[in-house]
């Protein structure tokens, strides 16, 4: 899984120039890449949102401290999960992807298929915007699809109006708890069980 926050951010007391300058610290595990008026933050290593959520708060508070107060205007986060099976039949996700999303592939798939992607775009109540990649994205495309690889790529985010850094964390929630009620409906039991810690 790899988790990404973004933002859009308004700079206060910032002059428009012609010029927009782009900076990017990378660790072994942390990508911050800071662009105009944007922000990203992405863990390669996700292990709970509790410590990429703490991660993020900690960054946006020297992010304020640098650029004096700024407000955001809209919130994202997004999990993109790769997964993998090293091993059985390439469609065969019985008991571990929703039917729904495979229905499709599968009625096709005896006519050679490199790729099959599907993108669902939802608006709650709450006005959260979801962006729902899914399928057999095929890590060797263009030959024909023969890897047992799906993917299920959530990319949520809310407009706000000119909130201010220090409000983020009820908003990080609300967009984690989105991504949490929709990959619960996107994979079956058997792949819940894979993905669950042993004790």
């Amino acid at each position: 899984m790899l988790p990404v926050f973004g933002m859009t951010v308004i700079m206060s007391k910032i002059e428009s120039t012609e010029t927009s300058m782009s900076y990017m610290f990378q660790g072994e595990r942390f990508l911050v890449q800071i662009q105009s008026n944007m922000l990203h933050i992405s863990d390669f290593k996700y292990s709970t949102h509790e410590e990429f959520h703490n991660v993020i708060i900690q960054v946006l508070q020297q992010f304020n401290l640098v650029f004096n107060r700024p407000i955001f205007s809209r919130v994202a986060l997004r999990y993109i999960n790769n997964i993998n099976f090293p091993e059985g039949a390439t469609f065969d996700y019985a008991n571990k992807i929703n039917e729904h999303l495979l229905n499709a592939t599968l009625d096709f798939r005896e006519f050679g298929l490199t790729r099959s992607i599907g993108l669902m775009n939802m608006k709650d109540d709450n006005n959260i915007n979801v962006n729902f990649t899914y399928g057999f994205v095929n890590s060797q495309h263009p030959n024909k699809i023969v890897k047992r690889e799906f993917l299920l790529d959530f990319d949520c985010y809310i407009t706000v109006d000119n909130e201010n850094i220090a409000d983020i964390q009820p908003i990080l929630i609300e967009l984690r708890n989105k991504v949490n009620v929709l990959f619960d409906k996107s994979i079956r039991q058997e792949l819940k069980q894979i993905m669950e810690p042993q004790n």
